[in-house]
């Protein structure tokens, strides 16, 4: 990498098309906080026929989908997160006919997606399940976490152990005593929220029927909260930092990763795509769990905060770069960026980065940075937090929560409570700045002045997001051109883009992009796309480029180019080539999103915290800050996957997602079968059709009762073999009497058998499974047969090594090199059965040195792509590759010392 002054590259190549196809990638999500956004029915509370008149306003941004807070029926305790009935409406909303109406109106006739909040943590204490749980009704009994009193203190019950809330949520007791069952409950947040035990199939099963009642109302999305909180350590360990036993414990990510398995299968069968988002509280490294990986995918957006705890009023260019290169440099081909300016827990981005111009900073950042954007309501308008709010009026509940200044009225006017409402008294006070913060101003002030307003800015963002090729497509660099001047510039073909932000809260910053921006020296600058609000009005294109100009203090400017023919950026080629710079860069960029160049989590402050300075923010992590160092099982981040996950993955139920946990002795396998005896396989280690087969099962998430055969010893011709498998090979397979043998046949089987919840491994559509039996086909007659063709003679009898059938293997590998083109996987963008095999043969193939897959770069990016997605990889088989060549080694050696 080249720095020149201060101007530091990095190239972070985005695969493009990678990511390309679901309705969600590249989308703008809007969320509502429903009781803020517009009031329809004249209460003082905002609801979802308020939602739906508003359309015009939604669709008028170019958004793709509403992320909607809780709207479900719920006491209020903790503002709808505490559900009392998930399958209803909470009375000041509306009815669930306004909410069906709602969602039809916004899909049918603006084509905006409706994504719900979804609470698997907890419920309220007046849920019905819980008031049957404290009198112990059939199943309901073991439905929440329950404990006996450690012991007893003068009389009163002592908690099973010291676990704390959240310092957010108070830091009392985590346990509160329920005098009608004489034993406590747990709960992370409010006494009034107790946690559900998650680890209970008839829980799962509630949500599992949940999921079905909501994807039947045409809901596109869930956002699940809280998930680092939906475990806890059954062995009550106390803890010697918070969350240390009550927060990301494995079974939170098996869970996403069911929950995610059942989604897709319910779009398989009904041609519909089902977004996931997770939110969870933790360092980014278990955030980033939450993605899953290939083989065993997670949600599809765990939600990124870094643009809300890591940009603040006195971030630098040097702490920006290191975050925005620093999260997308560590993320695989599977992973999906996303960015999020803010959202109903944390401080509104005037206060927290320090000046009303930053609105457009932001907003610049989060949705012309590569992935997905989610935008809190008003953040188009600059709405800030209400710090000096009267709270005399509200409700204990709302004066006691640090939230509440975050999540006022919507600014539609300058007109009596800012247009949100014709009640007199709004369920909060509308912020006093709504007189000049508001859409009708916004949009009143005129194009020919030459200003612009937060809410103009926000609609063209998006607008280039869509239709710009750079913006939809194109790879990525970073730059610091100054102490506090961040730029990062997207290219794709001839099209060019450079987003550039002075981040100081005082000092106006020289500019000039030549010397700083190598590739806009074979640039034409085409349009001054977007400028914030505090950049001059008459500012034009020659005042820009070339020469200097000056960026006000948190001023941001978005600007188009066009390159010169010689200087275009394909697919395959980085910026900084195209601009004669060299690069350090010399790999694949469809290998992964971006190639890795800087740690992460960046360095740097943490999220907000109460004890800070000035007003009191808070960020998702709720830690403190440097953080205790972890407990020692834990893997650092970039470290192998952690124990068991993929590697010891159940079947599926068909009733969808289940708890990690022992399966009760007589549950059922999907088919019906008992899992007493599970599916045996002989196999051998050295056998690649053996390995082949094990690593398909690993993605099903199926247990295979592995038994060895000792080719040496012959034990293959045992007549109790011979019984099962006449032609005594591996690997053969014994499923409850049923025997199978040839390992393509094998892997199909367990597939069409055991992968019910993970269709896209071996889906039912014709085309799709076709293109996966010729690869699996190919492995097996061409491929691996040629070079079982040209190696074994000399391996076992020491035969010349025939040039001709060498050729013919290259040949194979040529092929194969062509099958790959523009596709990350054997058969599309998505790992399947195919890439079992064909990893199990190739990895034997290159072991042996037959063959360098460095010069196939197709092979060579695929290769390093399932050797990271495939579970257990290492134990399954790349130990059973370099058997194979130890063996190799000794046969050639027995006949060339005979």
């Amino acid at each position: 990498m080249v720095c020149r002054g201060l101007a530091a590259v990095v190239l972070l190549a985005l695969a493009s098309g990678a990511l390309a196809g679901k309705w969600w990638e590249n989308a703008v999500i809007y969320q509502i906080y429903t009781p803020s956004f517009y009031d329809y029915n004249g209460d003082g509370i905002g609801d979802l026929r308020g939602i739906e008149e508003k359309g015009d306003y939604l669709a008028g941004l170019g958004i793709e989908a509403v992320w909607l807070s809780p709207f479900y029926k719920s006491p209020g305790v903790d503002n709808g997160y505490d559900v009392s009935d998930f399958r209803n409406i909470e009375t000041k909303y509306g009815t669930m006919a306004d909410f069906e109406n709602m969602l039809k109106t916004l899909r049918k006739k603006y084509g905006i997606e409706i994504i719900i909040d979804f609470i698997l943590n907890h419920t309220s204490d007046q849920h019905e399940w819980f008031k049957k749980s404290v009198k112990k009704e059939g199943v309901y009994k073991d439905y929440y976490i329950w404990k006996d009193p450690k012991g007893y203190v003068g009389g009163k019950p002592v908690p099973p152990n010291e676990w704390k809330t959240s310092p957010m949520f108070g830091g009392t007791s985590s346990w509160e005593w329920n005098e009608d069952r004489k034993q406590f409950y747990y709960h992370a947040y409010h006494k009034e929220q107790p946690d559900l035990n998650l680890r209970n199939s008839d829980v799962i099963r509630e949500f599992t029927d949940l999921f079905h009642f909501w994807l039947g109302k045409g809901v596109k999305g869930f956002r699940v909260g809280a998930v680092s909180y939906m475990f806890e350590d059954e062995n009550m360990r106390e803890e010697s930092y918070y969350g240390q036993h009550t927060q990301s414990q494995a079974e939170s990510y098996d869970l996403i990763e069911d929950i995610r398995a059942f989604l897709d299968e319910y779009g398989e069968k009904n041609n519909v795509d089902v977004l996931l988002m997770t939110e969870a509280n933790g360092k980014p490294d278990m955030v980033f769990k939450y993605y899953g990986t290939s083989g065993s995918p997670g949600a599809h957006i765990p939600f990124n905060f870094l643009l809300l705890t890591h940009l603040r009023q006195d971030t630098n260019a040097h702490g920006l770069n290191d975050t925005v290169a620093g999260y997308l440099g560590s993320l695989t081909l599977s992973q999906m960026p996303n960015w999020v300016s803010g959202n109903h827990d944390m401080v509104r981005i005037p206060s927290r980065v320090g000046s009303d111009t930053a609105v457009d900073i932001v907003n610049m950042l989060n949705i012309l940075l590569p992935g997905s954007s989610t935008v809190y309501y008003g953040d188009e308008i600059g709405m800030d937090s209400y710090w000096n709010m009267d709270k005399s009026g509200l409700t204990k509940i709302l004066q006691e929560d640090y939230r509440t200044p975050h999540r006022t009225p919507f600014q539609w006017s300058n007109e009596k409570n800012a247009g949100f409402t014709t009640n007199d008294s709004p369920w909060l006070p509308v912020h006093p700045d709504y007189y000049r913060v508001n859409v009708a101003t916004q949009n009143k002030t005129p194009r020919k002045s030459g200003e612009t307003t937060h809410l103009r800015n926000f609609k063209k963002l998006v607008e280039l997001k869509k239709l710009n090729l750079a913006l939809r497509k194109g790879k990525v660099s970073t730059y610091v051109l100054d102490e506090y001047v961040f730029a990062f510039v997207r290219v794709h073909g001839k099209a060019m883009c450079l987003v550039i932000v002075n981040l100081s809260q005082s000092q106006s910053k020289p500019i000039n992009l030549l010397n700083n921006i190598p590739v806009a020296r074979r640039a034409k600058l085409v349009d001054i796309e977007v400028k914030s609000v505090n950049m001059p009005r008459d500012l034009t294109k020659t005042q820009l480029f070339p020469g200097d100009f000056t960026m006000p203090p948190k001023s941001g400017l978005v600007l188009s180019f066009r390159l010169s023919a010689s200087s275009e950026v394909s697919e395959d080629k980085d910026p900084s080539e195209s601009s004669g710079e060299p690069s350090s860069v010399n790999e694949d960029p469809t290998q992964s999103l971006v190639t890795r160049m800087i740690p992460f989590p960046p360095p740097g402050p943490p999220p907000f915290m109460p004890w800070m300075s000035g007003p009191p923010m808070f960020g998702p992590m709720g830690m403190p800050w440097p953080p205790p160092p972890p407990p020692p099982f834990m893997m650092p981040f970039g470290g192998p996957p952690r124990g068991g996950r993929g590697a010891q993955r159940r079947p599926q139920g068909p009733q969808g997602p289940r708890p990690q946990g022992p399966r009760p002795q007589n549950q059922q396998r999907p088919n019906g079968q008992n899992t007493k005896k599970p599916v045996d396989l002989y196999h051998n280690l050295i056998s690649a059709p053996s390995r082949g087969v094990r690593l398909a099962a690993k993605l099903l998430g199926l247990d295979l009762n592995l038994k060895s055969v000792d080719l040496a010893k012959q034990e293959q011709m045992q007549p109790s073999f011979l019984k099962m498998n006449p032609q005594h090979t591996v690997p053969t397979m014994d499923d409850n009497g049923f025997y199978l043998y040839e390992s393509r046949a094998i892997i199909t089987y367990l597939a069409n058998k055991y992968g019910k919840n993970k269709n896209y491994l071996y889906p039912k559509d014709p085309e799709r499974r076709a293109v996966i039996d010729q690869r699996l086909y190919f492995d097996m007659g061409t491929l691996f047969q040629r070079f079982l063709d040209y190696w074994m003679p000399y391996m076992f009898a020491g035969a010349p090594l025939d040039e001709a059938k060498l050729k013919k293997l290259e040949e194979a590998f040529g092929f194969f090199d062509d099958m790959l083109k523009g596709s990350v996987y054997a058969a599309g963008d998505r790992i399947t059965v195919a890439d079992a095999a064909l990893a199990a043969s190739v990895s034997t193939i290159e072991a042996v040195g037959v063959i360098d897959v460095d010069n196939y770069p197709n092979v060579s990016r695929w290769y390093r792509n399932v050797q990271n997605a495939l579970p257990d990889y290492e134990n399954t088989n790349q130990k059973g590759a370099l058997a194979f060549n130890e063996f190799a080694n000794a046969m050639i050696s027995k006949w060339k010392n005979a």
